[in-house]
């Protein structure tokens, strides 16, 4: 009798189905699903029900360091219902999972237009977000939309000490800056300015009667121009680059009274989190065609994962906000 029931339980256990699995199918995603057998359409994202060999199959191949990537979601809230076959990497809204249908957010807007997040100021606690992003340059009502830059870490502020004695090359002109600001690079262990070594970056602040400015020789040519420099990014929203393919983007805050100028890491590859989150909580515009929950909301930024030389800090937590 024992050995009966035991048969029954294998043979139910091989055609149990799992939840609603839902699968985003990228390349390792849609490997991941061959080599299990898992039948699939060529739709973007799918949910599929799986078999418990089907389930133990997949456990057991993500574990290979070849498959960190697939993304798949077991027990998923919403129902995914099959699409026709795009291509993955076309901006087209059927890529993008914000799922404002699922929310009734289309029917609430049609009936409230103006209850998009206007006059409100909307917080991101995460790895930081780029000035640069389609998303995040103005609301539905024309305000800027990201307004301040904030991070736990001191590592990326820096004492203001008199220039005396060091002049620069200013667009053809020699002019002593009020301020410079040695920046190296060994001691961050990073090639910020992406000239393949790891070198001093001179920062020039520059006080005037048009405003304090900081500027930067992208190419270290020992000549800085006008366009690479910048005031402050809460005050002005200016905002410049750290290389000269100016992809990664530079910040700066200029505090004369308190001696000090605080410039940001800037947004790296593979450091895109926070603006994904934003993106859904706030974008505007994004791409040029879609928009996020409350894209006439404005912005704030807190990073948690900008580089620090102290314990305390380098804590990805948001413990000591």
């Amino acid at each position: 009798m024992k050995l009966t029931i035991f048969l029954m339980a294998t043979i139910f256990s091989s055609v149990v189905l799992s939840k609603n699995t839902v699968f985003i199918k990228n390349n390792a995603t849609a490997s991941l699903l061959k080599q299990c057998q898992i039948s699939f359409n060529d739709s973007y994202v799918e949910t599929i029900n799986l078999s418990m060999a089907q389930e133990t199959c997949l456990k057991s191949k993500r574990k290979k360091k070849s498959f960190e990537k697939a993304d798949y979601f077991n027990d998923a809230v919403i129902d995914v219902t099959a699409m026709s076959k795009i291509n993955v990497s076309e901006n087209d809204s059927k890529v993008y999972a914000l799922a404002k249908k699922e929310f009734g957010l289309p029917a609430f807007l049609k009936k409230y237009p103006t209850y998009d997040g206007r006059q409100v100021i909307t917080g991101v606690i995460d790895d930081g977000i780029s000035p640069h992003h389609s998303g995040f340059k103005t609301t539905t009502t024309g305000e800027r939309k990201y307004l301040a830059h904030f991070s736990h870490s001191s590592a990326y502020t820096f004492e203001l000490v008199e220039n005396t004695d060091t002049f620069i090359n200013f667009e053809g002109k020699e002019l002593k800056p009020n301020y410079i600001v040695a920046f190296d690079e060994k001691k961050f262990k990073g090639d910020y300015n992406g000239d393949g070594e790891r070198t001093i970056l001179n920062f020039a602040v520059i006080v005037n009667d048009k405003g304090e400015f900081l500027c930067h020789d992208l190419d270290l040519n020992n000549n800085y121009e006008k366009r690479d420099c910048q005031r402050s990014f809460f005050h002005f929203g200016d905002y410049t680059s750290w290389a000269s393919n100016r992809i990664v983007p530079l910040m700066a805050e200029i505090d004369l009274k308190n001696k000090t100028l605080t410039i940001n890491e800037g947004e790296w590859k593979g450091d895109s989190h926070g603006e994904g989150v934003a993106s859904v909580m706030a974008g505007h515009n994004l791409f040029g065609q879609f928009d996020g929950l409350a894209p006439g909301a404005q912005i704030v930024d807190y990073d948690l994962s900008e580089m620090s030389f102290k314990p305390e800090e380098r804590a990805y937590t948001i413990g000591n906000f």
